[in-house]
Parts: structure tokens; sequence; C-alpha cells
């Protein structure tokens, strides 16, 4: 498997540090809620991996944002943890 923490800390620490509007002449943050998908475990077409990162994506919104998940996370969870292929 991936490991998309190193990626994932970098996106945060940029996004932690917020940004200047110009026209408002402040600093505004955001939050950052990513949902990871991989090919070919979660879809053989693009439109297949793009639904299952969409899923990742509401389930990390779901539970309160500002973080990542991985889309065999919430299958792993929907078997009660145990194992799956």
């Amino acid at each position: 498997m991936f490991s998309s923490a190193p990626c994932w800390k970098k996106l945060k620490s940029a996004v932690n540090e917020g940004f200047i509007l110009d026209r408002l002449k402040e600093r505004v943050y955001i939050s950052l809620s990513i949902g990871v998908a991989h090919y070919p475990i979660n879809g053989t077409t693009f439109s297949d991996v793009l639904k299952c990162a969409d899923t990742a994506l509401y389930e990390a919104k779901s539970r309160g944002g500002d973080d990542y998940i991985f889309y065999q996370e919430i299958e792993y969870s929907k078997m009660g943890g145990r194992a799956y292929q």
C-alpha cells in the first residue's frame, strides 16, 4: 500500500499557514479534506476510482473534515474491522 502520510503532512502544513487575500488584506484559513482511492484496487476505470475517492472524501468530511481517508478504510469498517480481500 502507498503511504500518503508524508504528502498529507506537507499539504496540511501549507494549508495551516493560510493565505492573504489581496483585496481584503487579511489572512484567510481553510481546512483540507481528501479522499484517497487507488487504481486498480478500488476500480479499473477512471470513473470507478473517482467514485471511490469521492465517497472517501465525503466520509472524511462527515467525520469532522480537515483529514484524509482511504476508501479501503470505509470498506474495512463496513465489514466490522475484519480483514478483506
